[in-house]
């Protein structure tokens, strides 16, 4: 499969600085970005912001995580 076909089947990488120096927002937007490329791809309507930001935060409870991950420092 090409890049396009592995991100639309939900296959994606991010590449994040080693030292973690980005912010909790950069995380979501990286995911919203990659979250709405695949349902556009799937035919289905983009997530708002709103609705992006509460699924990924039930997400974060559902595996115990912090809502700040990754960290800064």
């Amino acid at each position: 499969m090409g890049p396009e076909d592995r991100a639309h089947n939900g296959l994606f990488l991010a590449f994040f600085n080693i030292r973690w120096k980005f912010r909790c927002q950069q995380r979501r937007r990286i995911l919203k970005t990659a979250v709405n490329q695949i349902r556009e791809a799937r035919g289905k309507k983009e997530l708002d912001a709103m609705e992006f930001l509460k699924i990924d935060s039930h997400k974060l409870k559902t595996v115990d995580m912090d809502e700040k991950f990754p960290p800064i420092g």
